[in-house]
């Protein structure tokens, strides 16, 4: 998405960027195209056909985008025919490596990490609360553990609102470019973070409410 963003000059909906490709596919040999001249990545007439140009823009860069993510930079510049093409990649990819499947990988670990720690620690919580408390004092935990991310991923979802096209002008510096950015990729993540967050939100106060009907019907 990132990549389709940065290098769509009309934004992802526009089609007269992907109908030209389309027609550069027609008339290709076989109908199949290099998007990029010098790089070992091909697409065919039928792997786009019938796509929105949105659809068809992120299938397009997403063959660029995978030998990124799965082996970094090096793996990109491996696809590159002129070994002066395959320095530039190399040297020019470091800050898109940190998107990759190594870096992936290690904050799994991190997080398989903090919830081992964590579930280690739930019992203790359990054994010394007192009664129903067994019950609500998870509950507690996570509800207030969960609250602010839920609110403020949720707002996020809602009031960020994604421009159309990219900066152009006096506008399209370093900063235009990041909102325009953010204003298309905030939205998408912070809907999956928030519904991360309010899953746990539901179990804590599901477990807290459980904790005030015990305590009530035992009353």
């Amino acid at each position: 998405m990132t990549m389709a963003l940065m290098f769509s000059r009309q934004g992802l909906d526009d089609e007269t960027e992907i109908a030209e490709f389309r027609q550069r596919l027609q008339s290709a040999p076989g109908g199949i195209l290099q998007p990029l001249p010098g790089l070992r990545i091909t697409v065919r007439e039928a792997d786009i056909a019938g796509l929105a140009p949105r659809e068809a823009g992120l299938y397009l860069f997403r063959q660029l985008a995978e030998p990124l993510y799965r082996g970094g930079p090096e793996a990109m510049a491996a696809l590159a025919d002129d070994p002066e093409m395959q320095k530039a990649i190399a040297g020019g990819g470091g800050l898109l490596g940190i998107f990759s499947a190594q870096t992936h990988r290690a904050l799994q670990s991190a997080s398989t990490i903090l919830a081992l720690i964590s579930l280690a620690l739930l019992p203790f919580l359990i054994f010394f609360s007192y009664r129903f408390g067994r019950l609500g004092s998870p509950g507690c935990v996570l509800f207030v553990a969960s609250l602010p991310g839920a609110l403020i991923f949720a707002f996020l979802a809602r009031a960020a609102q994604p421009l159309p096209t990219p900066p152009a002008g006096e506008e399209a510096g370093l900063s235009g470019m990041a909102g325009y950015l953010a204003s298309n990729l905030l939205p998408p993540l912070a809907g999956i973070f928030s519904r991360n967050y309010l899953i746990v939100l539901g179990i804590g106060f599901g477990l807290k409410s459980l904790e005030y009907r015990y305590f009530r019907s035992f009353m």
